[in-house]
């Protein structure tokens, strides 16, 4: 984080460095860990009523934040528990697959009740039973994408969440290329569509290259395929998720990718 100066309150304030754990009594707001060599900056809140005027250095770097995905953690109770275990656990933010099983009006009363931020969901998946896994890329399923979009849309409004994962979907078993292609152009046309529906309420769509080991078939499988859609499409609220796990089965030389 970028380093703040204050001017001297006079008032003794206890902080620690998050370095060493060490404490400092501080003339004022802010001071250095004493550690040999640290240097860190520790700062606490002053306890005035009258904060003091501090200005700021531009931060050279974001700390990540994390949310925690309750379709895969906290498993061990039910769903709906899932928000106040994950707050519990420190979360500030979750993410979920699916859980249009549930009315909004649940997930946002969880939502409140735990003082979580909603940062990701899916679209819905079609039919899982029978193989469904998204239908953004399954040509002569528009209308069902279309109105699987608008049930997401719906969702993400009730939640304020900024964005939705939209997911491609599957190959046929054994696709040739020309298949291969034309789901990869029903993709490109469902993602334009969704783009610019999300555009007007200020929600960011993802894709996400997922290995198909977990997922076989799945359209999408690398980061180089991902970028090159998104580009194709040309949407500046189209992104392009990142997940390392799928990276590193997939691809490997995970650095080399995250500097790019």
């Amino acid at each position: 984080a970028g380093e703040r100066r204050a001017e001297r309150c006079g008032r003794g304030i206890l902080a620690q460095c998050f370095i060493h754990g060490m404490q400092n009594e501080l003339d004022g707001c802010v001071s250095r860990c004493p550690g040999a060599g640290c240097g860190a900056i520790i700062a606490a809140s002053c306890a005035r009523r009258t904060p003091c005027r501090t200005r700021a250095r531009p931060h050279r770097e974001a700390m990540p934040r994390f949310s925690a995905n309750l379709s895969f953690l906290f498993n061990e109770v039910l769903f709906l528990d899932r928000f106040a275990a994950a707050a519990h656990a420190g979360f500030g933010a979750v993410e979920f697959g699916y859980a249009y099983e549930f009315p909004a009006k649940e997930l946002t009363a969880r939502l409140a009740a735990n003082g979580l931020e909603q940062v990701l969901i899916n679209t819905p998946p079609g039919d899982l039973a029978a193989g469904d896994r998204g239908l953004a890329g399954c040509p002569g399923r528009e209308h069902e994408f279309a109105a699987s979009f608008a049930t997401a849309m719906r969702y993400a409004q009730a939640l304020s969440c900024p964005r939705i994962h939209v997911m491609s979907g599957v190959l046929p078993a054994n696709a040739d290329a020309a298949q291969r292609a034309r789901h990869r152009a029903t993709f490109v046309r469902n993602l334009r569509f969704a783009a610019g529906e999300a555009k007007e309420d200020g929600i960011t769509l993802t894709i996400e290259p997922i290995n198909p080991r977990d997922m076989p078939g799945y359209l999408l499988t690398t980061q180089g395929e991902a970028h090159a859609i998104r580009e194709e499409v040309g949407m500046p609220n189209l992104k392009v998720q990142m997940d390392f796990y799928h990276a590193q089965i997939v691809e490997g030389d995970l650095s080399t990718k995250l500097r790019r």
